[in-house]
């Protein structure tokens, strides 16, 4: 009974790290993509039938008379479940067909196979989502909700990376700055949701917005607030780059104490609210420090983060 769970574990293994590496090749919805694909399923199973292969040729490697416990099996299945990822991207040679180097090995066979997955997801995702963007956003007026769908992205992710941020501002600007119509341009939006935020972000987002007072339609020359999103990622990246976390709160107490400290006390509390919140947030180092320049601009403003952490 043992055995054959030794065998599952080298299977689950080697699959595991199938799904996982077929998962992250797709933003929007990986489950679903994954999950509607026979193509992902193969791919995945392949990955866990060479890892159950590769289990059983270690056990045949094991020295005759050798006694082999339950711990020696589960490094056995362990070492066969991720060793199978490594030899089915492996390279045996490498050759020049025309003018491109082709390596050739189970690892061609992986690409091209990936390759095939690419291409049959992504057709049947563009239905979904054409389907999908077409339903949610045939109404919706691009120009009145453009700045409230970027302020709920960014305000909603705790964990959003500054490059996203800023490909986020950037396709926002892109979409504001088309020459084409508005009904295209609220298109576009849609497919920026889907691939940032996902479908049940998509579908609860404009959900009683007509309730909203979003100021109405923004006049043509309003600032723009994706170029502000990108200036204040700048900001922040010139300024917390490479600062640990610690050394950048310690300053910004050390700016919100000082006698000429340009903060209210509502602002103050503010700042000493994110501080904590961001605190015990997970995540890296940097993208702690990076959300704390964030805090600073939003309760702040741009003039007291320059002051707090570059005049000071």
């Amino acid at each position: 009974m043992l055995s054959f769970w030794f065998s599952a574990l080298a299977f689950g293994t080697a699959a595991l790290t199938g799904i996982v590496e077929t998962l992250s090749r797709y933003r929007d919805e990986p489950f679903k993509a994954l999950g509607t694909s026979l193509f992902g399923w193969f791919y995945v199973i392949l990955n866990g039938a060479l890892g159950l292969a590769a289990y059983y040729i270690l056990l045949q490697q094991a020295p005759p008379g050798e006694v082999v416990d339950d711990v020696d099996f589960i490094k056995y299945a362990l070492a066969a479940g991720f060793g199978a990822a490594v030899v089915i991207r492996s390279r045996v040679f490498t050759t020049k067909v025309g003018s491109h180097e082709v390596a050739i090995g189970p690892g061609y066979i992986v690409d091209q196979l990936l390759l095939i997955l690419d291409r049959q997801i992504d057709r049947k995702r563009a239905l979904e989502r054409t389907q999908l963007v077409r339903t949610r956003m045939q109404d919706v007026d691009f120009q009145r909700v453009a700045g409230y769908v970027s302020t709920m992205i960014l305000g909603s992710r705790q964990s959003m990376s500054l490059q996203d941020q800023e490909d986020m501002a950037n396709q926002l600007k892109q979409i504001r700055d088309q020459p084409t119509g508005e009904l295209e341009k609220a298109f576009a939006l849609g497919f920026l949701i889907l691939d940032f935020m996902g479908e049940e972000f998509l579908d609860e987002i404009f959900q009683q917005i007509d309730d909203l007072d979003l100021g109405g339609v923004r006049p043509a020359r309003a600032p723009d607030d994706a170029a502000q999103a990108v200036d204040n990622a700048d900001l922040v990246r010139s300024l917390l780059k490479d600062v640990p976390f610690d050394n950048a709160r310690d300053r910004l107490e050390q700016a919100m104490a000082a006698l000429e400290s340009p903060l209210d006390d509502q602002q103050k509390s503010s700042l000493n609210n994110a501080i904590q919140t961001i605190a015990v947030r997970s995540g890296s180092d940097q993208s702690k420090a990076f959300s704390l320049g964030f805090a600073v601009i939003d309760n702040a403003g741009r003039d007291f983060m320059r002051w707090a952490f570059v005049a000071r």
